[in-house]
């Protein structure tokens, strides 16, 4: 899993007071505990228990991830701040705590959709996009509490040019463009925390409040400004594992002119049971997303007024057996 995200996101991984070791864009081997980043480490076992399918659901529970969806296209973005840190100081001040001090600059290269999207009546690509560029920097402090306890609080500041938004067609108002406009400031705080009651028990949750503005001091639209993950696993029994968690979105503004109210808060109840070593090493998996049914949208053009709605309660079973 740890190298998937290197190939595909570039990221670095730390998990506090972890012995483990991680392969980073370097290509070098390192403990976690110094890799020069302040993100999370989402092991294989974590992704099994919660039954998630995609990375874009594993990146939605990341403090520092934001994924992104741009209509009905197949467009998914993950937003991720500092892809890649040209500066790190990291001094353990504390026998438990850990301070980071991070400057990170990458850029997103505009996508294939972006650029060459044609036909749609609501959408039009744009072949002389630039790519969007940022600039982060961060100053982050862990504390272990005990074995059991470990939090984590981040501050952030990111500066970011060449934004690719969708804008109003000055030809036609019901056509959007993807458009190099602006630029945007955005800075915030994330806190984490994760509980181990004992093996294969623990509570996990996080928060972030990010206040993201363009250069003329308006909200950008599409983001929410707080986000939130909670959640319990618990293997109360050999045979049976059960994960139970929360994601929650606060609302999200407009375009500049779409007449629309902004979209509301939302929160995504997903529940996973594995049932296991009941027979060899066969594994039965059951995941149920959106637990509640809950109905909410991405945003989409104006020429569909409601939006693009998400699926509703979805059950997925599965089946591993070992050989």
């Amino acid at each position: 899993m740890e190298a998937a995200f290197e190939e595909e996101f570039a990221t670095e991984a730390i998990w506090f007071g972890s012995g483990e070791e991680i392969t980073i864009a370097t290509r070098h081997e390192i403990p976690i505990s110094k890799a020069p980043s302040i993100v999370t480490v989402i092991t294989a076992e974590e992704i099994k228990n919660s039954g998630y399918r995609t990375f874009v659901e594993i990146l939605r529970t990341v403090p520092g991830f934001e994924i992104l969806k741009t209509g009905d296209f197949g467009v998914v973005i993950p937003v991720v701040r500092g892809l890649t840190s040209t500066f790190g100081n990291k001094g353990a001040f504390l026998k438990k705590a850990s301070l980071k001090l991070l400057y990170g600059e990458a850029f997103r290269a505009p996508t294939f959709n972006e650029m060459f999207t044609r036909g749609q009546t609501a959408l039009q690509g744009n072949e002389d996009l630039d790519p969007e560029t940022i600039r982060t920097y961060e100053i982050g402090l862990s504390y272990q509490f005990n074995k059991y306890i470990t939090s984590s609080v981040n501050y952030f500041y990111n500066d970011i040019e060449g934004l690719i938004v969708l804008r109003l067609s000055e030809s036609n108002p019901n056509t959007q463009r993807f458009e190099n406009f602006g630029d945007a400031r955005v800075q915030g705080i994330e806190m984490e925390t994760r509980v181990e009651i004992m093996k294969d028990n623990y509570i996990f949750m996080n928060y972030t409040f990010q206040n993201p503005e363009d250069n003329r001091g308006n909200d950008l639209p599409s983001t929410a400004q707080h986000y939130c993950n909670f959640g319990v696993n618990a293997h109360y029994w050999k045979y049976i594992n059960t994960n139970i968690s929360t994601f929650v979105s606060g609302k999200r503004s407009r375009e500049a002119g779409d007449p629309r109210e902004d979209l509301p808060a939302y929160a995504l109840v997903n529940l996973s049971v594995i049932g296991k070593e009941f027979f060899k090493t066969m594994e039965v998996q059951g995941t149920v997303f959106n637990l509640l049914d809950k109905d909410y949208s991405d945003p989409g053009p104006v020429s569909i007024p409601d939006d693009l709605p998400r699926p509703g309660r979805t059950f997925f079973v599965g089946l591993s057996h070992q050989f």
